[in-house]
């Protein structure tokens, strides 16, 4: 039993040696430095300065310091009060207890007084970012005045001056005033936020597609969220599309690259504009398709009938020929799933719209359609219900897919526009509309009637 209580005692007595090993100490600070408040003093004899000593680190454990004079007939120091005694020059030195790190002041002493007759700064205004400092220098005439430099701030909140070293520490302006006897010179000082530059910038879309006069806000997002790059908007052709603060307005037919730099960085999109008509978000074409690759004149005109994946027009008034200059009818049905890109006879930058693009004309919640005259001819008009654009699409009628005679022009009874959504290996869908309504329809591929496209 004795020997256990021996053996608990000894783990025990390890354990607190072990612990008190471990034990973290507290270490003193040690002073790494010392600063003065002047470098440069003159004084009249029988006058006095005051110096002051900054000890660096701000928590260091022992600051205390010692002063000396390197010539006591010239100058004598006691706690930093420096006391002229004779004309001359000396230096006086502080010293750190700790680290014995020192700094010096160059005193020079005169008999009399010589008034300073002006200061001028080096510097009349700087802008410098948070935490950033800088450095004024005072010149005094004449050079021999016995007058020191003493500074001031306006806002020590913003930015503090010693001895000439002014540093920034917050946001905002201040003035910084040196003076020599009666005279003073100024220093308008502005802090910035500390700069954090833009590592990226993206745009919400890199394409865009408007009509003329429309308008849309480009959205640019910066990171770091924090950057402090401002967004810079530019257009490569404001003739074509310009922009304002991310603002875009289509100004005329064709297009433009809208670019927003950040700093170094930079993101675009590319905008077509159009000379058409938004209904239901699809942008039409004002006019039909006359000859391929042009439009007609006027939104009445029919311009020429196409036979569905063909390029070739026909007239839409007889005698009929193409625009080939045949007049054989082609009363085969073209082949394909859908109108090809080589087929389509639309301007550049336009197409044949397909069947779900038509049928945004028939949402009868978000277009009204009635039928109407305009200019002499009768048509169909529709009307977004929202932005109040509308569409006037002609009662052309067409020409038989047989044997290509017009059907319904001459009284403008009906019209017809193709899609490029094919119905079946024979017949593809288009829009039927008349006095009474309009509607989706299918026919054999050969029957010729309107191409009205829409923006790609």
């Amino acid at each position: 039993m004795k020997k256990k209580v021996l053996n608990f005692f000894g783990v025990a007595l390890l354990a607190t040696v072990i612990l008190s090993a471990c034990k973290p100490t507290n270490e003193p600070v040690k002073v790494t430095g010392v600063s003065l408040n002047k470098q440069i003093l003159s004084l009249v004899v029988g006058t006095s300065g005051q110096l002051t000593a900054t000890v660096s680190p701000n928590d260091a454990a022992d600051k205390s310091v010692s002063w000396t004079s390197s010539d006591n007939s010239i100058v004598t120091v006691a706690d930093g009060n420096v006391t002229a005694v004779a004309v001359g020059e000396a230096t006086i030195t502080v010293t750190t207890a700790d680290g014995n790190k020192t700094a010096t002041c160059a005193v020079t002493v005169v008999a009399n007084a010589i008034p300073a007759e002006s200061i001028t700064l080096d510097k009349t205004e700087h802008t410098l970012n948070v935490g950033d400092d800088f450095t004024l220098t005072a010149t005094v005439l004449p050079a021999n005045s016995t007058d020191n430099v003493e500074w001031q701030t306006s806002n020590a909140a913003v930015a503090t001056v010693a001895d000439g070293v002014v540093t920034a520490v917050a946001v905002g302006e201040a003035t910084i005033t040196a003076k020599a006897g009666e005279k003073t010179a100024t220093c308008n000082v502005t802090v910035t936020p500390v700069s954090i530059p833009a590592e990226s910038i993206a745009l919400d879309i890199a394409s865009l597609t408007l009509t003329i006069g429309e308008g849309y806000t480009l959205t640019a997002t910066v990171l770091p969220a924090n950057s402090t790059e401002s967004v810079v908007w530019t257009s490569s052709d404001n003739a074509k599309a310009m922009v304002v603060n991310g603002l875009v307005t289509a100004v005329s037919d064709g297009s433009a690259i809208i670019t927003a730099t950040a700093g170094t960085k930079s993101a675009t999109c590319q905008v077509s504009v159009k000379d058409g008509v938004r209904i239901n978000g699809v942008i039409w074409a004002k006019y039909n398709v006359n000859m391929p690759n042009a439009f007609a004149t006027t939104p009445e005109s029919a311009g020429m009938f196409y036979q569905w994946n063909r390029k070739i027009g026909w007239s839409s008034t007889d005698p009929m020929t193409n625009s080939n200059g045949g007049t054989t009818w082609d009363d085969t049905n073209a082949a394909g799933t859908e109108w090809e890109t080589g087929n389509d006879p639309s301007p550049a930058g336009w197409r044949v719209p397909t069947l779900a693009q038509i049928e945004t004309l028939l949402d009868t919640e978000k277009v009204a359609s009635e039928w109407t005259r305009q200019n002499n001819i009768n048509g169909r008009k529709f009307t977004d219900l929202q932005n109040g654009n509308t569409l006037f699409l002609p009662a052309a009628g067409g020409r038989s897919d047989s044997d290509g005679t017009l059907y319904g022009a001459g009284a403008g009874a009906v019209g017809y526009c193709w899609s490029s959504t094919q119905y079946s290996s024979d017949g593809a869908y288009f829009l039927h509309f008349n006095s009474m309504n309009a509607y989706t329809n299918h026919y054999n591929r050969s029957f010729g009637i309107c191409v009205r496209p829409v923006a790609e």
